[in-house]
This record gives C-alpha cells, structure tokens and sequence, in this order.
C-alpha cells in the first residue's frame, strides 16, 4: 500500500502522517465555472506534451528536483536519493545520519532545515514530528518541500504553498519521495513502486532504481544536471557518499560511481574500524587490499 499526493497547482501544508493508505488530490486553483474555469483548469491541470512545453518556458529559470529517503529493515541502514537541474545538489538537499534518520530539504532549498531536521529525529522525534517542527521553526515553509524517514522507519513530508506544478510527494512502508516543477505527477509513485519491488538488494541499488524509475516516468521539465546518493548505518561516517555534481547524464555516472565503489565499501569500514587487519600497506601491489587514498 502507498499513499500519494499529486499536486498540479499551490497547496497548503498537508498534514503529515507515517501511516499507510492511499490518497490523490489534483486541485483545481478556482472553483469557478465556465470558460473562466476551463482556462484556469488547462493552465494548472494539464499534463500534456503542449503544456510541458510551456511550463519549460515559464519555469524556465527555476530549478527543478525530485528525491527519496527510506529506510531497511533488513539491514538497518537509512539512505537518501537526489536529482535535479541545478549544480552540486549532494550538498544542499540530502541529510543523514545512522543514530537518527534521512531529511530532505529542496525547492528554494534551505541546507539549514537538513540538520535541524536530524536534530530533532535524534531526540527521539517520529519522522511526522520532525517535519511539524521544521514547518514551525521557519518563517519561510511555504518556499519548502520537505521530506524525513526516521531511525523507525516512519515517514513524513510537507508541502509549500509556493510550490509550483507540477508537485508530487508519495509514501511507501519505509520509503519517501518528493519533486517539484515535475513533467509528470507519476514521478514519485514510480519512485516508491521501484524501491520496492527489490527489498533484497542493497538499499543503494534501490534508491538508484527508483531515480532511474522516476525519470522514465517524466522525471522533470529540464535537462537533469546533478545527482547524490548518501546511505549511513552504525558508523558515525557515511557508508556511501557519491556525488555528481555537473554532468549531462548525472544518474548514469553515479550508477557507475556506485558501481565501482560498492565492492569497496566493507574494506574501507575495515580500514577504520581495524587497520592492522588490512595488512601493511605497500605500494609493491603485492597486498591486493591496499589503495592509495
């Protein structure tokens, strides 16, 4: 079960809740009838390829994001997943940390809300919660898009009002996903569905599908540009932090960072919690665990 928000036009602040059920709402910004309505209703509401064309246009200077946090429960480990089409955006919009949960801060993105946001999950804060104080302790939540996973597996997100469409957010058990200024109001429902459809993976691989998947689905209305992937368990330090942060296929180069670092990653936690058992290190290449970094 999911449940899911499809927002086509500005929307208040929804109240948050980790329970699971399923729910759309596309609003229409009128309720007026007539050619009045039509026109207002084609302008906020349609999602055809027409239409796309002209959100390009007058969006065209904003920047355009959708993500997903989740946790699990098979491994315990909390990732987060980000795209978008502005530069660098591993540094601004994905915040975690093993003791507490993930928190994704994005559109007119606020870095400040990511670790206030883990703040107040490692307190104890259900994921629900977490967002409720960060809606309150920013004068400026109706420029934000927000979005948390606790250490639990709860799972929360809000909405601005000044987002702009098309807006999504959905839910799964475990698993969170948010965009903004979509092409299509799917993105974010294929997201959750792909992250679920392989609990046996490793959590990374499952949160690069679902990017993937939310592209396929309409990802947004201009070029990607960058990407992040973050996933932390136990160790006060990432277990993976890749980033891509300028590149005209940036889910493709991290599908290959990922790639090349994930046979990696059990060394390297060797290496800080047990250096001695990697060996001496030599540059004869004669210790095959040995990198230079």
């Amino acid at each position: 079960m999911m449940r899911v928000l499809c927002a086509a036009a500005s929307a208040s602040w929804i109240r948050q809740s980790s329970a699971v059920g399923w729910w759309c709402c596309l609003r229409s910004p009128s309720p007026q009838k007539g050619a009045r309505h039509r026109s207002e209703k084609k302008k906020f509401l349609g999602i055809s390829g027409a239409l796309s064309t002209a959100w390009a246009i007058e969006f065209g200077g904003r920047r355009l994001t959708f993500s997903i946090a989740a946790r699990c429960p098979r491994t315990r480990l909390i990732g987060a997943a980000v795209t978008t089409s502005s530069i660098a955006v591993g540094s601004r919009c994905l915040f975690a940390r093993g003791d507490a949960g993930a928190v994704l801060t994005q559109h007119r993105t606020d870095p400040s809300l990511g670790p206030l946001g883990l703040n107040f999950l490692s307190t104890g804060c259900s994921a629900p919660k977490a967002i409720e104080n960060l809606v309150a302790s920013t004068p400026h939540h109706a420029w934000r898009q927000l979005a948390a996973v606790d250490r639990h597996g709860g799972v929360a997100y809000a909405n601005g009002a000044e987002l702009r469409p098309i807006f999504a957010a959905a839910e799964g058990p475990g698993v969170v996903a948010i965009g903004n200024i979509l092409a299509s109001p799917r993105v974010c429902t294929a997201e959750i569905d792909a992250f679920l459809a392989d609990p046996d993976q490793h959590i990374a691989a499952r949160l690069l599908a679902a990017l993937r998947a939310g592209l396929e689905a309409g990802g947004e209305i201009r070029p990607l540009r960058s990407a992040a992937l973050l996933v932390v368990g136990e160790e006060s330090f990432p277990l993976v932090d890749l980033r891509v942060d300028d590149h005209q296929d940036p889910l493709g180069a991290l599908c290959a960072l990922w790639s090349a670092y994930a046979p990696q990653i059990d060394l390297f936690v060797r290496w800080a919690r047990d250096p001695a058992s990697a060996g001496p290190a030599s540059s004869s290449g004669k210790n095959p665990d040995f990198r230079l970094d």
